[in-house]
């Protein structure tokens, strides 16, 4: 698989590929099945080059034969990939969806959240700090509409499934195959799970990942592949149980959270 960006261009040779020494091998034919441009011949040297549609958004598989009078046709495949469609969560969901063990209580007891420098200079990420004593605390992204409060007028309308969004129409996708995100810890070694879904909320099933935070900034992507995000309302949340860390409080940072997969053609 060889992934190059909306827009750019991916040239290849088949004297390299098969590592061919032209000047012994006169009688070598080669030839080249773009999706597209059906056959191609080159010359000898010559290279074949294939530029992505800016949409990014294609799939090419291309198929490379080298032919040579009275020896076995021999064959290599490359499969190649534009760039994922990309979709920030932050067009979509806010992170207001806030829980503690126990309904009754106040999660903002356990749970603050900021703006702090981001992984990159000029960026800025979301911090969250969660401290011991709710025995676990939780915070949900969910569409716009289901509310900016966390109100319990605003879960009823999560948990009905009234305000639930079809991210694959929203974000121009056809299939959406991961949610990616970047995260460290303020000290490192924060124990965290991060998901999408959620068992009692839309998408039906869930992905989630435990993850060990250090102090650097780390990429992490939660499959979510066998998800239906037509129907989606629990677009991302974290978890932290009270005894999964040895402090008593913890805090990390957010960075650049979006759904990638493949867009509408």
């Amino acid at each position: 698989m060889i992934i190059i960006d909306p827009g750019q261009s991916f040239s290849f040779d088949a004297h390299q590929i098969f590592e061919i020494d032209e000047k012994r091998n006169h009688k070598l034919k080669f030839e080249w099945k773009l999706q597209g441009k059906g056959k191609l011949h080159p010359k000898a040297g010559q290279k074949v080059v294939y530029k992505s549609p800016n949409s990014g958004d294609s799939l090419a598989i291309i198929s490379v034969s080298m032919k040579a009078k009275g020896a076995r046709n021999n064959s290599v495949y490359f499969i190649v990939q534009t760039s994922p469609v990309k979709f920030p969560i932050s067009n979509l969901g806010i992170p207001v969806g806030w829980m503690r063990k126990s309904r009754k209580g106040d999660p903002t007891e356990f749970i603050e959240t900021g703006k702090g420098a981001g992984r990159e200079e000029g960026t800025v990420s979301d911090w969250f700090t969660f401290e011991k004593g709710g025995e676990w605390g939780s915070v949900i992204w969910w569409p716009d509409e289901c509310g900016d409060k966390g109100s319990n007028e605003d879960w009823k309308r999560v948990e009905s499934g009234q305000c639930k969004k079809n991210l694959l129409e929203v974000g121009g996708f056809t299939e959406i195959t991961s949610l990616t995100f970047w995260a460290r810890g303020k000290k490192g070694n924060e124990v965290i799970k991060f998901k999408v879904g959620d068992t009692r909320l839309f998408p039906e099933g869930k992905s989630e990942k435990d993850v060990v935070l250090s102090s650097d900034w780390k990429q992490i992507t939660i499959n979510v592949e066998h998800l239906d995000l037509s129907k989606a309302v629990a677009l991302f949340s974290w978890f932290v149980a009270d005894n999964w860390n040895e402090d008593s409080q913890i805090t990390f940072y957010l960075q650049d959270i979006q759904f990638e997969g493949v867009g509408k053609k």
